[in-house]
């Protein structure tokens, strides 16, 4: 087991979001972006990302500016398999 250590994140979170498939099969493709964050209690100037969900597997990446000169990249790939997919 790996402990993380705690990330206070605040702010509005814009989703959007499109659903295709089946119940069997479900997918989606989407942006989200974080207005007036803040990450342990410093501001995030920006912050967004995409998703894409296909075939049980999640897609991600996005990034953040929480300083002026470095801004925090996430990228990743990782299986998921939803309750209800069979």
């Amino acid at each position: 087991m790996v402990e993380l250590p705690f990330v206070d994140v605040t702010g509005n979170l814009n989703l959007r979001a499109n659903l295709a498939g089946s119940l069997e099969n479900p997918q989606a493709t989407g942006e989200l972006s974080l207005l007036e964050g803040t990450l342990n209690g410093e501001p995030i100037k920006q912050a967004d990302g995409s998703f894409s969900y296909s075939n049980a597997r999640l897609n991600f990446g996005g990034s953040a500016l929480v300083t002026q000169t470095e801004p925090i990249e996430v990228q990743g790939s990782l299986p998921f398999e939803l309750p209800f997919a069979a």
